[in-house]
């Protein structure tokens, strides 16, 4: 039985000394990598041990696929995909990109689930209130619409006014309707970003643009991911 015992004070003594090097080794190697797109900011966490080029050249190939999906999605750029797809007239049935197509198939769903609660195809109630590229109100003031303006607004937002073709991913307005992914762009960026990280072996990740996020496997902490509330309610924005 001694024996026995002093065998299983060195298992754990070694099971000790172990557990001590891993949480003395520190953090995994990582990179944080940070920029801009779709008017705000992201933010990547790669656990990866990258040296300085590989770094830059993650860097840029990041930056290439967000400004691709913002020429796509962009409200504020006038040659985006979708600008011209709002530019475009009512009643043609027109071709979209793979991205854009996605972003409609998931706003249809959204919408259905919500009711129509959720809706993209709110521009012109964007606009009204003084919001997006190309705001009602130019000379700033901050008048609250009246309900004939809200009521002419209203007049072609509806998700029931597109129409999708799920065999040739075609789009057709069916009124000349405005539609605004801004909710929902960020969103399938970074999914979108974390797809492309795990098809490139990097599978340990966060990914976050404008306050949306995804993770995926450990943090570099060898845990899992940990994302705090910058003010939580009832906290000292102070401390």
């Amino acid at each position: 039985m001694a024996l026995a015992a002093l065998h299983i004070k060195r298992a754990a003594f070694a099971l000790l000394f172990l557990l001590l090097g891993a949480c003395a080794r520190g953090p995994e190697p990582h990179s944080i990598l940070r920029g801009e797109t779709m008017g705000t900011w992201y933010s990547l966490t790669v656990v990866a041990d990258l040296n300085e080029a590989e770094e830059k050249a993650l860097h840029t190939e990041i930056d290439r696929l967000l400004a691709i999906l913002n020429k796509i999605a962009s409200t504020y750029d006038p040659e985006s995909e979708l600008s011209l797809l709002n530019a475009a007239p009512a009643g043609e049935w027109l071709e979209v990109s793979a991205p854009l197509y996605e972003m409609f198939l998931t706003s249809q769903e959204i919408s259905w689930l919500s009711s129509g609660a959720w809706d993209p195809t709110v521009g012109p109630l964007v606009r009204l209130w003084g919001f997006g590229p190309r705001a009602a109100d130019d000379d700033g003031s901050d008048a609250v619409p009246g309900p004939d303006e809200i009521k002419r607004a209203m007049a072609n937002v509806g998700f029931q006014n597109i129409s999708i073709d799920v065999v040739e991913s075609r789009i057709e307005k069916k009124a000349d309707v405005e539609i605004d992914f801004s909710g929902i762009a960020k969103g399938y960026a970074v999914d979108e970003l974390s797809s492309w990280l795990k098809h490139r072996g990097f599978n340990h990740h966060l990914v976050e643009i404008g306050g949306e996020i995804v993770v995926s496997g450990l943090s570099p902490r060898k845990d899992s991911w940990r994302i705090a509330v910058e003010s939580p309610e009832g906290a000292d924005p102070a401390q």
